[in-house]
């Protein structure tokens, strides 16, 4: 007699000799039953997960002995895309599958399985398929493997993943980094499903790799220059390096400079020759930039040029000035994980993080904010948001013509239906970013109440959203009436409290 604890009562079982030890597990009743009929225990989500997978082993056996001649394959392939059956009877259907005598069956579950691979939520399905295709050599595994290594956790570094352990052994010598960098230059090349270009999602993919594995940049700039010409894509990196002094660092980065590239061969080539006009005024100390700073360069070679000779000590010391006497309310609230450690909101404490592009983008951004029309703007927007229970709203800061020059502005973008997903979120639409190419910065609100000081500044969301897109972004956050705190924010989780926006 053996007993156990099933929700917090103790059941005492028989263990016969017949059942298996996870058979036991899953009771001896149930044992027999799939002796009878493992395929309708399989099969039946009304029955303890458990005994589900003791059925798929008993089916394993059988294919194993001999005694099942054909394997369940079309009731397997259901399970195994079904994300809301139990991850280990999908694990363990995905592990039938690939290790099926019958090559015929193995073979076309190694395409099912590359095909789930790079949007598994499940991270048991994924260590079942990866340490499979590792130990069978199966190197056509990591395009979809570096795929699936592009979505970031954050309680797991990318070298403890499954992914990454299964890269190593397929493409060794070479490094993952390496390996990612491979697939981005000779992607798979698949038909479009729709308007899904795959191979361009492969590339984006594999670059959101390397923005983790080569974060400076080195390894991809090195490999892009000296790669043959003809591809787009690449002369797109190229043209950048070369104009603005810009290496794309992560596949919405990649994405940006393709959208702007596009438009500029294709006759609008305004914006880009006058920015690479601008850059090459810059500091003599600035050797590289982010595609987020190039309208703020852009902007003062037209209306402040003296900020563009400044080094970075001069521009730290003219934003220090401007933020002198201004009043700040930093963030308390803790709710979410953050991405890093907490982020400082203070300049001296967040200095260090900042490059001279950072400054200069922050010191426009915040003229920028500043303007009449763009402060009645804010407030005009900030109380709809407020009045407005489903959603957070959000838009771009941006530059627009005038007859005689331009003037900042801001271009409101409300979420759809299928975005507002509640009062503490703003979800930016595909509409928004594809009108964001040449925008200063991105915003939002955080207003829901008059007095809301304690949500002044970004979420872990919200930076998480910087790391991804490389967008300069700011969040406003009501303090009292009339009053709007500025904060500004970037990947790698800094943050610039930048004090006080009064009506």
């Amino acid at each position: 007699m053996t007993s156990w604890t099933k929700n917090g009562l103790t059941v005492l079982t028989v263990a016969a000799a017949t059942c298996t030890l996870l058979a036991w597990m899953a009771g001896c009743g149930v044992s027999e039953r799939i002796e009878k009929d493992a395929i309708g225990v399989m099969r039946d989500q009304r029955e303890n997960p458990r005994a589900r997978v003791v059925a798929v082993e008993h089916l394993i056996d059988q294919r194993r002995s001999g005694e099942l001649s054909e394997p369940p394959t079309a009731i397997y392939g259901e399970i195994a895309w079904t994300v809301t059956e139990p991850e280990i009877l999908r694990a363990k259907v995905v592990e039938a599958l690939l290790t099926d005598p019958d090559e015929a069956v193995s073979g076309a579950a190694r395409d099912m399985a590359r095909r789930m691979l790079p949007r598994e939520p499940s991270r048991l399905v994924t260590r079942v398929i990866c340490r499979q295709a590792a130990a069978q050599g199966w190197s056509e595994f990591v395009p979809a493997m570096v795929r699936s290594l592009a979505r970031e956790y954050q309680d797991i570094e990318d070298s403890e993943r499954a992914e990454y352990a299964a890269i190593s052994t397929l493409s060794a010598p070479e490094s993952v980094a390496q390996a990612a960098l491979r697939v981005f230059l000779t992607p798979p090349v698949l038909e479009p499903t729709g308007t899904v270009d795959w191979t361009a999602r492969f590339r984006l993919d594999a670059w959101d790799v390397l923005s983790r594995l080569d974060p400076q940049g080195r390894l991809r700039a090195e490999a892009t220059q000296s790669a043959d010409g003809g591809d787009q894509v690449l002369e797109a990196i190229r043209a950048a390096g070369r104009d603005l002094r810009v290496i794309p660092l992560t596949g919405e980065e990649l994405g940006w400079l393709l959208s702007i590239r596009t438009v500029t061969l294709k006759g609008d080539s305004s914006w880009w020759a006058e920015s690479t006009s601008a850059v090459s005024r810059v500091h003599s100390e600035v050797r590289t930039l982010r595609l987020r700073h190039v309208e703020a360069v852009r902007w003062a070679a037209k209306h402040q040029p003296g900020l563009l000779v400044k080094n970075r000590a001069e521009l730290l010391q003219a934003l220090d000035t401007s933020l002198a006497g201004r009043r700040h309310h930093f963030r308390t609230a803790t709710e979410g994980k953050w991405p890093r450690k907490e982020p400082s909101q203070t300049l001296s404490r967040t200095e260090p993080g900042l490059s001279w592009g950072d400054i200069l983008s922050i010191l426009v951004i915040d003229m920028a904010a500043r303007q009449p029309a763009v402060v009645a703007a804010f407030f005009s927007q900030a109380e709809a948001d407020r009045a407005d229970k489903t959603t957070e709203y959000g838009g771009l800061l941006r530059f627009v013509p005038t007859d005689q020059s331009e003037r900042a502005a801001v271009q409101l973008f409300l979420p759809r239906p299928m975005h507002r997903q509640g009062d503490d979120k703003f979800i930016a639409s595909d509409d928004m970013i594809a009108a964001g190419d040449t925008a200063l910065a991105h915003y939002h609100f955080h207003v829901q109440r008059v007095s809301n000081r304690s949500f002044a500044g970004p979420s872990p969301a919200d930076l998480e959203y910087a790391d991804r897109s490389g967008r300069s972004c700011i969040v406003l956050t009501s303090v009292g009436e009339g009053v709007l705190n500025l904060d500004y924010y970037q990947d790698g989780g800094v943050v610039v409290d930048l004090g006080e926006i009064h009506r």
